[in-house]
């Protein structure tokens, strides 16, 4: 897709995604969607609730021998984190785009990375 001549393409990677995402934001933003997650089991909100505070908390992993606890992010290893931190991109696609100031004529994100086309503000010298 040809862009105009003021616009730019970045290009942005998540760093450990994972152990950077918080589990206070993850939690709001799943219970948030209660209303999509509801249709499509039987464990009541309440239950639910304190299901994905379990798994946000079972943090121990094993290395080279050693157990260790994770003290920070998603649980490493957990085949929910993937889910869950894709929760939280879709989040933050979602405030992106609510508060550009800007048209944003390519946006594609996979996993954790992230590449947009935005246009560049020109400095200008005074």
């Amino acid at each position: 897709m040809p862009l105009q001549e003021d616009y730019q393409i970045v290009s942005f990677n998540i760093t450990s995604m994972y152990c950077n995402i918080r589990n206070d934001l993850v939690l709001k933003s799943v219970l948030e969607r209660w209303d999509l997650i509801c249709n499509n089991t039987s464990i009541p909100f309440y239950e639910f609730k304190i299901a994905i505070s379990i798994i946000l908390k079972s943090t121990f992993f094993k290395f080279n021998g050693v157990i260790y606890e994770q003290i920070f992010g998603l649980p490493m290893e957990s085949p929910l984190s993937p889910i869950l931190a894709d929760v939280i991109i879709q989040d933050l696609e979602c405030n992106i785009f609510k508060t550009s100031i800007t048209h944003i004529p390519l946006y594609y994100c996979y996993v954790d990375n992230l590449i947009i086309a935005a246009l560049h503000i020109h400095k200008r010298s005074y």
